[in-house]
C-alpha cells in the first residue's frame, strides 16, 4: 500500500474528486480508479491521520 497525498486549491465542486483523479493518473502514469475513496479526504488532514485510517483498514500482513 502507498499513500499518495496532495492538496488542490479552489472551490469544490461537482465532478472535482474525478478532475482529481485524471491529473493524478496523469503524473503518477497508472489508473486512479481502483484507488480507495475513503483515501479521498476534503478539507484540511493530515496524511499521517490518513495514513493511520487505511492502516486500521488494511489486514495485517497484507
Amino acid at each position: 500500500m502507498a499513500l499518495i497525498a496532495t492538496s488542490v486549491l479552489g472551490q469544490d465542486h461537482g465532478g472535482r474528486e474525478a478532475e482529481v483523479r485524471e491529473a493524478l493518473a496523469e503524473a503518477y502514469g497508472t489508473d486512479t480508479n481502483a484507488w480507495q475513496p475513503g483515501a479521498l479526504a476534503s478539507g484540511a488532514r493530515a496524511a499521517r491521520e490518513v495514513a493511520r485510517d487505511l492502516a486500521a483498514q488494511s489486514p495485517v500482513g497484507g
